[in-house]
C-alpha cells in the first residue's frame, strides 16, 4: 500500500512539474541593417499567442521575458523592410536565458538572419533540425508545385473561387503527406508543435470531417506527454469547440471572471436578465465598426434587464482600456488574454455576438451571414 501511495505521489509531482508555468528570457540585438521600429515580437506560451507591446522605439538591444506552459516557448520575430517585404524567424526557447543577434539581408526564404545565438533552437532550420530537414525533403516535389501555382495565380486567388479551391486542395494533400511522415517522429516535440501550428489550418476549419480526422490522428499519433500536456489539452478543446459548436436553445457554458476594473462577474448570477456577449478586439476593424451598434443597444435597454459583457482578445491591455474609454463603451469588459472564454464558446471569428435569454439559454449567435444589426434588435424588441 505504501509503495502504491509513493508511486502515486511521484506521478502527481511529475505531472505538476510538466504542466507548471515556466519562465523564459531572450536578449535580442539588432544590427544597423535593421530599422527597430519595423520589428514585431511575439511568442506562443502553449495556450495562446502573446504579443509584446510596441514600446521599444529605436532600441537595438531589448530583453524580452514571458511565461509559458509548453515544452518550449515558441518565439517569433518579424520585420518589414523598406520594400514592404516580410521577414521572420522562429525559435524554441526554454528556461535558460537566451540571446540572439540579428541582421537583415534579402534572401529567397525571407528569413530574418542571425550571426550569434545562445540557448535558442531555430525551428525552421534544415541544418540543426533533422526532422524538419527530412520533412522538407519528403515534400520537396509537392511544395514546389504549390509554390509555382501560387506564384502564377497569386493575383487571382482572392477573387477566383475555382483557383482558390485548387490551391487549398494542393495544400491539403501536402499536409496529409506531412501527417504520414510525422508518424515516424511522433516523440519529437517539433512534430507535435508543427502539427498544431502548421497542419491544423484555419482555412480547413469549416471541413468538420477533415478536422475530425486530424483530431483522431493527433490523439493516436502523439504520446500522452504531449496530448495530455496543457498545450495538447487546449488544442483538443479548440478542435472540439469547432466540431461541436454551441447552438441556439442550448444552455450557455457558465463562467466567472474578473472584469478590467477588478470586479467579479458570474454568468450564473445574471439569471433573470438577458445577456449579450460581445467577442471582439481593438485590432479587429469590423469589431470597431460595430461599437456604435452596441452603444445603441446599451442606450435602449436598462442594465437591470440586459447585461452586456465585452470579451476582448486584445494584444495590449493598456491599449484595450484606452479604446474603451475613448469610445465611451460603458458596459462590462473582460480581457480574455488566455482566450479561456473564447475557447469555452468555440469562438474563432470576430466579431461574434451571442445573446442569452433570462434563463441562460442561447437565443442568438452570429453566423456571419445574417446582419447582427438587424437580427438582435428584432429579437430584443419582442422579448424585453
Amino acid at each position: 500500500m505504501l509503495k502504491i501511495i509513493l508511486l502515486s505521489c511521484i506521478a502527481v509531482c511529475l505531472i505538476n512539474t510538466a504542466y507548471a508555468q515556466k519562465h523564459f528570457q531572450v536578449s535580442v540585438k539588432l544590427d544597423s541593417s535593421i530599422n527597430p521600429k519595423m520589428i514585431k515580437y511575439q511568442y506562443n506560451d502553449g495556450k495562446t499567442l502573446q504579443f509584446f507591446p510596441d514600446t521599444f522605439n529605436n532600441n537595438r538591444k531589448v530583453v524580452l521575458q514571458g511565461t509559458y506552459y509548453s515544452t518550449y516557448a515558441s518565439f517569433n520575430i518579424s520585420y518589414i523592410d523598406k520594400n514592404n517585404d516580410y521577414y521572420l524567424s522562429d525559435f524554441f526557447i526554454g528556461d535558460k536565458n537566451a540571446s540572439i543577434d540579428f541582421f537583415y539581408k534579402p534572401n529567397p526564404n525571407q528569413l530574418l538572419l542571425y550571426d550569434r545565438i545562445d540557448n535558442a533552437r531555430p525551428i525552421y532550420d534544415t541544418v540543426t533540425n533533422k526532422t524538419y530537414r527530412e520533412l522538407t525533403h519528403f515534400n520537396s516535389v509537392e511544395n514546389l508545385a504549390v509554390y509555382d501555382f501560387y506564384r502564377k495565380n497569386k493575383e487571382q486567388l482572392n477573387t477566383n473561387d475555382s483557383l482558390r479551391k485548387v490551391y487549398l486542395q494542393m495544400i491539403k494533400l501536402v499536409d496529409i503527406r506531412s501527417m504520414q511522415f510525422l508518424k515516424n517522429y511522433s516523440d519529437d516535440y517539433f512534430s507535435f508543435w508543427y502539427f498544431i501550428n502548421n497542419i491544423n489550418k484555419r482555412a480547413f476549419r469549416t471541413d468538420t470531417a477533415y478536422l475530425k480526422e486530424q483530431l483522431a490522428y493527433f490523439k493516436s499519433t502523439f504520446p500522452e506527454k504531449y496530448t495530455q500536456s496543457i498545450e495538447g489539452i487546449e488544442f483538443i478543446k479548440t478542435c472540439e469547440g469547432v466540431i461541436n459548436p454551441l447552438k441556439t436553445n442550448e444552455k450557455a457554458p457558465p463562467f466567472t471572471v474578473k472584469t478590467i476594473d477588478g470586479k467579479s462577474i458570474s454568468l450564473t448570477n445574471l439569471k433573470g436578465k438577458y445577456v449579450l456577449l460581445d467577442f471582439w478586439a481593438t485590432w479587429c476593424a469590423p469589431c470597431m465598426q460595430e461599437v456604435p451598434f452596441i452603444k445603441d443597444i446599451r442606450k435602449n435597454y436598462t442594465q437591470n434587464k440586459l447585461a452586456i459583457i465585452g470579451i476582448s482578445q486584445d494584444r495590449d491591455f493598456n491599449r484595450l482600456k484606452q479604446v474603451i474609454k475613448q469610445h465611451g463603451m460603458n458596459w462590462v469588459h473582460y480581457y480574455d488574454k488566455e482566450t479561456e472564454i473564447s475557447r469555452l464558446y468555440g469562438i474563432d471569428e470576430f466579431p461574434t455576438l451571442i445573446l442569452l435569454n433570462d434563463r441562460g439559454k442561447i437565443i442568438y449567435k452570429s453566423d456571419h451571414i445574417k446582419d447582427d444589426k438587424v437580427e438582435i434588435p428584432k429579437l430584443l424588441k419582442g422579448l424585453i
